[in-house]
């Protein structure tokens, strides 16, 4: 599979952050004063900045939830160089005994990924991926279940629930 060649970072892993923001414009500017630099990607309900110091690739998600101590963020993540990274950490993962969850070819965030989630102990979600093509002009690629009256029960629901609960 062709890697995308448009995202570059040092090293291998880059840790990635999704926020819920409740005003993304006051939130793309509190973040390039931080970062002292501009959004590598901006969408109506979508920001991104992708950072090799501090090697970090954060992601602001406009949320019409109030936000609060359960949702300002909505997962963790650690950004992969390649697709076999993906599958190797899979694999690792399912040798421990953990649940995993795989998606390929995905699109999410304007962008298409190979990824794998887990939940830590907590609760926590964490989504190791990798992006095989960098701007996709939808944000989901199971967005349409999961807009307008259906979208709250969306928000908080993991990826199996969100097809049981919003999509079925």
């Amino acid at each position: 599979m062709k890697q995308n060649t448009d995202v570059t970072f040092k090293n291998d892993r880059r840790i990635h952050f999704g926020l819920a923001v409740s005003d993304l414009e006051k939130s793309i500017k509190f973040y390039q004063e931080l970062f002292k630099t501009e959004p590598s990607k901006v969408k109506p309900d979508y920001a991104k900045f992708e950072l090799d110091d501090p090697s970090i690739n954060l992601a602001l998600g406009q949320t019409k939830k109030p936000i609060g101590d359960s949702n300002r963020v909505s997962h963790f993540g650690i950004q992969l160089k390649s697709s076999e990274m993906v599958r190797e950490e899979t694999e690792r993962f399912q040798k421990l005994g953990w649940i995993t969850e795989t998606e390929e070819q995905r699109t999410c965030c304007y962008a298409v990924q190979d990824k794998v989630w887990l939940t830590d102990p907590d609760g926590n979600k964490w989504e190791l991926f990798v992006v095989t093509h960098y701007d996709s002009d939808k944000k989901d690629d199971r967005q349409s279940c999961c807009e307008g009256e259906q979208a709250d029960c969306c928000a908080e629901a993991s990826e199996s629930e969100r097809q049981e609960a919003c999509c079925s």
